[in-house]
């Protein structure tokens, strides 16, 4: 398995520079909580303004999809995977799809409520450990009266480098090549991050502050 290696920016934001061959980013989040016992997770931001219309929708309907045999409970999460699970007799190809909506009966007031719950359902999902290992990830609402869908595995932002895979073979230099490579991707995108995400409140755990201290627990003769 290949590594993935993080960088802590401003306003909480950690850049990671993975392969198809490494852990996905929410590891991190995972080992963090493991082992400094603190309740961390880690958001994927979305390209273009989806993360501010997602904030705005109204959430109407979901549709997930993951292979079967990575449905874990501490992977996708409990609420998840209890419907995944009781899905599992309908899966095909060995992957298990789901879908919640909000129908058309019940009132105003329950509607709304419910909405909210399937939120609170999608921003577990977001931070789920195996959020990575889904195939299917769409939710669809309305935002004004618009009809607006976010792909949240397709509409990730990404930023898509070359890089040399010479400089790989010396973890030291691997590491210091690779927070070349995330410096410049950070500057690069500056200006899109600040303008898209919000602030992150002061009462938010910053990550950076785990910097050394996962450096320190890695050097840590075992």
């Amino acid at each position: 398995m290949e590594p993935t290696y993080f960088s802590f920016l401003d306003n909480n934001v950690v850049a990671a520079l993975v392969n198809g061959n490494g852990p996905h980013p929410q590891r991190l989040a995972e080992y963090i909580r493991l082992k400094f016992r603190t309740p961390v997770g880690l958001v994927p931001v979305l390209r273009r303004d989806l993360d501010a219309v997602l904030r705005r929708m109204r959430i109407t309907e979901v549709e997930v999809a993951v292979p079967a045999e990575r449905l874990d409970r501490e992977l996708v999460g409990g609420d998840w995977v209890a419907a995944l699970d009781g899905a599992r007799s309908l899966s095909h190809d060995g992957v298990i799809r789901i879908g919640l909506s909000v129908g058309q009966k019940g009132d105003a007031f329950y509607k709304a409520s419910f909405s909210e719950h399937v939120r609170t359902l999608v921003d577990q999902l977001r931070q789920a450990t195996g959020f990575g290992d889904l195939t299917t990830a769409r939710v669809a609402g309305s935002v004004r009266g618009d009809r607006q869908v976010v792909d949240l595995i397709n509409d990730r932002f990404v930023e898509r480098v070359d890089v040399d895979p010479d400089k790989f073979g010396d973890p030291e230099r691997a590491t210091n090549y690779a927070r070349d490579v995330l410096t410049a991707v950070a500057d690069r995108t500056k200006d899109y991050l600040e303008g898209t995400l919000p602030v992150a409140p002061a009462s938010y755990i910053a990550l950076g502050d785990f910097d050394e201290a996962i450096d320190n627990e890695q050097q840590r003769p075992t």
